[in-house]
């Protein structure tokens, strides 16, 4: 019983002696550090920046309208309101103008005056 409580003691001196792994722990504790640092700003950032984004975009000319989902142009209809229905318009495949034989270019179109948005 006297050997195991003098080896623990030798044991334990041994282990509040040693500085081989201080280093280790001084950059494990530097690294904890660090990232809950960047974790605690990136979450605060996380919910002003789509504020500061939206702050921008209506301040832009546009008032920050969807790009992904523009306006129709004046005169156009909008997407699924007029127009030929899918899939029932247009040339047949293989029955358009052959290359070449079409109207010269500057000698076609409605005349000025003539078409429907005038």
């Amino acid at each position: 019983m006297l050997q195991t409580w003098l080896h623990l003691r030798a044991c334990s001196r041994r282990l509040l002696t040693r500085t081989d792994a201080q280093d280790l722990i001084e950059y494990a504790l530097l690294i904890a550090l660090i990232s809950t640092t960047v974790v605690v700003t990136l979450t605060g950032l996380g919910v002003k920046v789509p504020t500061m984004y939206t702050t921008t975009a209506d301040a832009l000319p546009g008032g920050g309208e969807n790009p992904s989902n523009p306006p129709p142009s004046p005169g156009n209809p909008p997407p699924g309101h007029g127009g030929t229905p899918p899939g029932q318009g247009g040339t047949p495949p293989g029955q358009g103008t052959p290359p070449g034989q079409g109207t010269p270019p500057g000698q076609g179109g409605t005349p000025p005056g003539q078409g429907k948005g005038k």
